[in-house]
């Protein structure tokens, strides 16, 4: 470094290195927080790992303080200045602490050893590695480095470079011929860490651990104890299942865990399986008889996708290890090692849950085989995903074709339904033959019912606090069992089956989404059906939810939307400053080879220019462009145009570029983002087609006198003709001509200077009354529109149906879905979104006007929720209303809210017998049911 006299300057700090001495750096945190990044790519520590491996000898190099022999340009150590005792300093080499130091470095060092082979350089560590058993290769390698060490006037630091050994510490690992483990100096670390007292140490040991986590069978799940210590409003609390995972991390690592490198002669092996915690993947191949791990993987599943049925998990843990492991197994053959059958037979199965059939078209893009082995065979895939206790994955008989396939948009597991009278039992009838679900047995396991039922049998309380134990036997008042089955039996009413939590969606599937009976009806409809013979606690929430997050009432409901942005006027007020651009055609081809009519107008003064035009090349647009206005009016500001092709080439871009144009586009199927421009040119063509002779449609002879005709007639928004706008008089016409006192009585100007100034003023004064009439006409519309708008606030983020205006070809207007959808907004502003598809996030973002989208309503799987969700207070106290008015409007209904059966539970009940129901009753499910009448 130098002296200095520059501004930039920070302060020096010491950092301690690995050899205990100490290396200057510079806190160049303001510095860095106005550097632009450079984003200089690393390699993958697997595609190293796969390099450098099955090699005889290795050699590692070191930089003696390497990035202080990287010298700076002028510009650059001007910046990079120090303050200390003895005055100011800039550094003439990079120093550390730069945020493009790493970079920099990178790219020099890429670039000093480019063409050199078996070498591979990774920031400042640099390896060589020779696969040949000769060592004279690997010294000639390492010759070739030293040469161009020696160009480029680089210096090692001899007692930190080590040279032809068969084993090498690299990036936190030991590698070798035989393949690689976790380097034990940083075991030695990880093993010596007390037990964490705090949060931040819980998230510290994980991350060091995660750093080897490909190395550890089945990480994800062993770690899950101390990863659901970081959930949010979760107190912290150190228990046996938190230090059992923290001593079982330790005791795995310190058994040096190592994993060989892949033989791509060879076919690859894939372990999978999955349970409620989450996904596990091995990835092996057989030599010698004996299966050898190449690399492991594992993740934990979010609260969504521990709901999901097993059949999903299942298929999803094998997507997950596809996708992990696809650099290696692309283009291979794969054996697929799975113990849950139902994934053999969805191969075979033509109707698919729409998820479930996205990935088995993907996996169609392998080479793969799935071999089905038992349960207990599969101890290495259990590990992967049960290593911690959790609840195995396994589907009932009962509900193997009710949970498979959960909710889509057509319910096309079922031809039919039929509700046995008896109601001991919920009859499907599939293709397959008839499943039953057990009503008893889901009731019996239920976390809800369960309880209830107990202490209907043999009057055993659930363990519950005196205050709660009152509230549970007030909420039995209208409970009572028949059959060994719960029903919700209020006074004046039929009896009516309580539905345990694992049921509630298929009841709404029935009512809602079935062709069989639902048809997709509104809220008060699906509820009159679900509630005459089904309950549950807060059923009205639960179906009033679910019914706004069905994604095929969002597409076909409301096709006006409910929302409509404020106007927003764009001030214009110089001439040619703002032009629009609009293209008409194709129209009949015209005896001088024209085909089109090229429509310019001045936003201010809204003077037209229209210019036949043989195509709509860009080429021949902005041609037509460049000698109509900017060498006859000179150049513009702006340009506004729809988002036809020719307008969003790049040649013309170029060209709006190159004449310092501002190029602005209107939303597409929004014309009122052009409206001058559509407007006006709508009055121009039928202006022009009134001279056209139909027979000879030669519009190109009448193109001059219709524009003529147009500039010269009074504007409605301006209250002055375009013509005089732009020139400053009125035109001579041939009347005029023919009138000799018309001509005489025309101003005479024999001082050029006079006529100046008198031309200035009057165009003045008519710019500025055109400018303020138009603001006039511009609030008044505003004002109008306005009336009627109602503004959304859409972030980013949010899931949105987009306006369907075109329809599926081939369909009938009848069946138009005028919604479309998912897509997620990716940049919002107070008129216009950004928005992406949510099912091919690789397509192209559209700009679209927020008066073309509404939010879309509901989570992110668009499945109900077999539970109630939370429901904040004030949207409670909404619903409590909104409940009342809607029933009150069904004949014959008498489903009580929650609230109100809350409020029967707490009237005086008779201590030796709380349900209220006379045991000896028995209740007949009989045909009964298709009435109506009340018990009496």
């Amino acid at each position: 470094m130098i002296q200095s006299d520059t501004p930039w300057v920070s302060n020096l700090v010491l950092v301690q290195k690995k050899d205990g001495g100490l290396r200057p750096c510079i806190d160049f945190r303001k510095l860095n927080e106005i550097t632009v990044p450079d984003h200089f790519p690393l390699p993958r520590l697997e595609t190293i790992m796969e390099k450098i491996g099955n090699c005889h000898y290795y050699s590692s190099l070191d930089l003696s303080s390497g990035y202080l022999q990287i010298p700076l340009t002028e510009e650059a150590s001007r910046k990079c200045g120090l303050i200390t005792e003895e005055g100011v300093f800039q550094m003439t080499h990079l120093p550390f602490g730069l945020r493009n130091a790493t970079a920099a470095f990178s790219r020099t060092m890429s670039h000093v050893l480019s063409g050199v082979e078996n070498v591979l350089t990774y920031v400042d560590d640099i390896l060589i590695y020779t696969k040949s058993p000769e060592f004279s290769a690997h010294l000639e390698t390492l010759r070739s480095v030293f040469e161009r060490f020696r160009l480029f006037n680089l210096k090692l630091s001899p007692k930190k470079c080590k040279f032809a050994t068969s084993s090498m510490e690299f990036l936190g690992y030991t590698v070798s011929g035989n393949g690689f483990i976790p380097s034990l100096s940083r075991i030695e670390v990880i093993k010596n860490i007390p037990a964490p007292k705090t949060l931040k140490q819980v998230r510290r040991i994980v991350g060091m651990a995660s750093f080897y986590r490909k190395h550890i069978l089945g990480f994800a799940t062993i770690v899950e104890p101390l990863t659901s210590l970081n959930k949010k409003n979760k107190i912290f609390e150190w228990g046996p299942k938190q230090e059992q995972a923290f001593q079982k991390i330790k005791e795995l690592l310190a058994k040096e865990p190592i994993l060989t490198f892949p033989d791509y002669k060879m076919p690859f092996h894939i372990f999978t399986d999955a349970s409620t915690v989450g996904h596990g993947a091995a990835l092996m191949q057989k030599r010698d008889d004996k299966f050898h791990a190449i690399a492991y993987a594992s993740r934990s599943l979010s609260q969504n996708e521990r709901k999901w049925p097993p059949v999903q998990i299942e298929l999803g843990a094998i997507i997950y290890a596809l996708r992990t492991f696809r650099p290696y197994i692309y283009l291979s053959e794969v054996e697929l090692h799975s113990d849950h059958r139902p994934l053999i037979y969805l191969q075979s199965k033509s109707q698919q849950h729409p998820q479930l059939a996205r990935w088995l078209i993907e996996i169609q893009n392998y080479n793969i085989k799935i071999v089905h082995i038992e349960g207990k065979k599969n101890t290495l895939a259990d590990a992967l995903s049960r290593s911690h206790e959790s609840n195995p994955l396994t589907n009932t008989p009962e509900l193997e074709d009710i949970i498979e396939f959960p909710v889509c948009l057509s319910l096309n597991i079922c031809d039919r339904i039929v509700l046995d009278p008896i109601i001991n039992s919920l009859t499907i009838r599939t293709r397959d033959g008839p499943q039953t679900v057990d009503l008893v047995f889901e009731q019996t396991n239920d976390a809800e019912t369960s309880p209830i039922i107990k202490f209907l049998t043999d009057g055993t309380l659930p363990d519950l606090d005196e205050e709660a134990q009152k509230d549970f036997v007030a909420k039995t008042q209208n409970l009572v069992i028949s059959s060994d089955i719960l029903y919700f039996y209020p006074p004046e009413s039929l009896p009516r089956i309580y539905v345990p939590a694992s049921l509630r969606s298929l009841i709404f599937d029935s009512f809602h989404i079935s062709i069989l009976g639902g048809g997709h009806m509104n809220l008060r409809k699906t509820i009159h059906k679900c509630s005459r013979r089904y309950y549950w606690p807060k059923m009205y929430s639960d179906i009033l939810i679910w019914t706004k997050q069905c994604l095929v009432c969002q597409l076909r409901h409301n096709p006006i939307p409910l929302y409509k942005a404020e106007m927003r006027s764009v001030p214009a007020n110089t001439l040619f400053a703002r032009i629009g651009l609009d293209i008409a055609g194709p129209l009949p081809l015209t005896e001088m080879g024209n085909r089109h009519i090229l429509n310019i107008i001045c936003w201010f003064t809204k003077y037209v220019i229209a210019i036949p035009v043989p195509n709509t090349k860009s080429q021949t647009i902005a041609y037509a462009l460049f000698k109509n206005v900017y060498l006859k009016f000179g150049g513009c500001t702006e340009i506004l145009t729809d988002n036809a092709t020719t307008f969003t080439s790049e040649f013309f871009k170029s060209f709006c570029s190159l004449l310092y144009i501002n190029k602005t586009y209107s939303t597409p199927y929004h014309s009122q983002g052009n409206s001058v421009t559509e407007r006006s040119f709508r009055t121009f063509h039928n202006i022009l087609a009134k001279y056209i002779n139909p027979k000879e449609p030669n519009f190109d002879e009448f193109l001059d006198a219709a524009t003529f005709c147009y500039n010269t007639s009074v504007h409605e928004t301006t209250k002055e003709t375009p013509f005089f706008l732009v020139f400053g008089r009125d035109p001579i016409f041939s009347i005029d001509q023919i009138m000799d006192t018309t001509i005489s009585t025309l101003p005479q100007h024999t001082d050029l200077s006079d006529f100046k100034t008198r031309l200035v003023l009057s165009l003045r004064k008519a710019w500025i009354s055109a400018a303020e009439a138009t603001k006039q006409a511009q609030d008044k519309s505003k004002t109008q529109y306005d009336k009627h708008s109602r503004s959304q606030i859409i972030a980013i983020g949010d899931r949105v149906l987009l306006r369907n205006y075109t329809g599926k070809p081939g369909t009938s207007q009848k069946f138009h879905l005028p919604w479309k959808g998912l897509f997620r907004v990716i940049d919002a502003d107070d008129i216009h979104a950004t928005i992406i598809s949510c099912t091919s996030p690789q397509s192209k973002p559209q700009r679209v006007h927020l008066n073309q989208i509404k939010k879309f309503i509901g989570p992110e799987i668009t499945t109900p929720a077999l539970t109630t969700p939370e429901i904040p207070s004030e949207e409670s106290e909404a619903l409590k209303q909104s409940q009342a008015v809607e029933l009150d409007e069904v004949i014959g209904y008498n489903h009580e809210s929650p609230e109100n059966s809350n409020q029967n539970m707490n009237k005086s009940q008779d201590p030796q017998n709380p349900t209220g129901i006379n045991p000896d009753t028995e209740i007949r499910n009989t045909h009964q049911y298709n009435l109506r009448s009340k018990r009496q």
